[in-house]
C-alpha cells in the first residue's frame, strides 16, 4: 500500500532528476506509483515533473527545512500531515476528520501517534487538537503542496495487469 512516504519519494526522485536535466539532456515527464490496494485492485498515480528550475527551487527549500528540523522532531507527522493536507487544500475543514482517524487510529488500524518515533516526538496520547494548534497546518502546507499538486489523475485497476 502506497502511502505519504512512497509519494515523497517519488516526488524527491523526479526533483532531483528534473534538476539534474540541464546537466543530463534527459527532461522527465513524470513519475508513475502503482501500489497495491487489495488482493485484485492496484491504484496508479501519476506525478508530472517540474521544470528544472521549479526542481532546484524545491530542493533547496527542502534542504532548509531539513537544516530547521534537523536537531528536533519533525513537527508534521508525514502519515498523518499527507491525509490531512490532501483533504484540507481542495476545501478547508474537510481534512480533520481523516487526519484525526490516520493520528488517533479507528477499530481497523492503530494510528500513527503509537508509532515509535511518533511517541518519541509528541507523546502517545497527543490529540489531533493539539498539533493542529500548533506549526503542523502551515508545515504540513509547504511541505504537501508541491507533490499533491503534481498528481495527475490516479487510475484504479482489478487484476494483475
Amino acid at each position: 500500500r502506497a502511502d505519504a512516504s512512497h509519494h515523497l519519494d517519488l516526488w524527491l526522485q523526479l526533483l532531483l532528476a528534473s534538476a539534474a536535466a540541464p546537466d543530463s539532456g534527459r527532461v522527465p515527464q513524470a513519475g508513475v506509483l502503482v501500489a497495491r490496494e487489495e488482493a485484485d485492485q492496484f491504484r496508479s498515480t501519476r506525478l508530472t515533473a517540474p521544470d528544472p528550475g521549479l526542481a532546484r527551487e524545491g530542493l533547496a527549500r527542502l534542504g532548509a527545512l531539513r537544516e530547521t528540523w534537523r536537531l528536533a522532531c519533525c513537527p508534521v507527522p508525514p502519515r498523518t500531515g499527507w491525509t490531512w493536507w490532501e483533504k484540507e487544500r481542495l476545501e478547508s475543514g474537510q481534512g480533520l476528520e481523516p487526519a484525526r482517524r490516520r493520528w488517533e487510529g479507528d477499530p481497523q488500524r492503530p494510528g500513527e501517534r503509537r508509532r515509535p518515533e511518533m511517541l518519541a516526538c509528541f507523546g502517545g496520547d497527543l490529540p489531533l487538537e493539539a498539533l493542529l494548534e500548533g506549526p503542523f497546518p502551515s508545515l504540513a502546507a509547504e511541505l504537501y503542496e508541491a507533490p499533491l499538486a503534481a498528481v495527475d489523475r490516479p487510475e484504479r485497476r482489478r487484476g494483475g495487469r
